[in-house]
């Protein structure tokens, strides 16, 4: 018995190294994406304790960088083999002036091509779910591109100061109910929702109030069949 185990350990600790210092076979890059003569990019800088990954934008025709954007970094362990540790962008994809980033721990990130600001998605929805004011179900957006649309415009809603919420709360029907489903992490929000545009999670309480930017594209996405 005590030599089986021994020979257990031995094997264990044959396999662990290689665990810890597997190389990663190839790097894959997503798609470039081009706009006339502009195509954006991911490109990456590889240091001893950091990975650093951006969002390149170059003129095609004259191959001059216009510029280029981090949209996040990665820690490296020096005591590790440091490909295994890299996290790499999988997939671009572009709406209007946004685009949307994915990487490998299935992050996701929005930047804005026109300020180049850059916003980390919280939450990647599996669904969402729309019902009217009697809980009927009028939609389900369930699509990439539906729920890509919807978290384009939901992670851009904006805030609205308190002088205004009053009002808001005073004269606003909430005829609406959006269900906000992620399943992987076991997650479901339920918010409340005006044709205006205005929108607040379900709360006893009084919770701040948020606007959506482009409301009739929003109202046509969630609202029509």
């Amino acid at each position: 018995m005590r030599s089986k185990t021994i020979y257990i350990l031995l094997i264990c600790l044959l396999i662990l190294p290689s665990l810890l210092f597997a190389k990663r076979m190839h790097i894959e890059y997503p798609d470039k994406i081009r706009v006339g003569d502009i195509e954006y990019k991911a490109v990456y800088e590889m240091g001893k304790l950091l990975q650093k990954a951006y969002i390149e934008a170059r003129n095609i025709k004259s191959n001059e960088i216009i510029w280029k954007k981090k949209i996040y970094q990665i820690i490296i362990n020096p005591l590790m083999e440091h490909d295994i540790q890299w996290v790499m962008i999988t997939n671009l994809k572009k709406y209007g002036m946004k685009l949307l980033i994915y990487d490998e721990k299935e992050r996701s990130f929005i930047l804005d091509l026109d300020s180049l600001n850059v916003k980390k998605i919280r939450t990647r929805l599996s669904k969402v779910k729309i019902l009217d004011k009697n809980f009927k179900e009028i939609k389900i957006l369930k699509s990439a591109d539906e729920l890509e649309q919807f978290t384009l415009a939901w992670e851009q809603k904006e805030k609205l100061e308190n002088k205004h919420i009053h009002t808001i709360y005073r004269i606003a029907g909430w005829d609406y109910k959006i269900d906000l489903i992620d399943l992987k992490a076991k997650t479901s929000d339920r918010w409340l929702y005006n044709e205006k545009g205005y929108c607040r999670i379900l709360s006893k309480q009084k919770r701040p109030i948020y606007q959506i930017k482009e409301v009739e594209k929003f109202n046509n996405l969630i609202l029509k069949p």
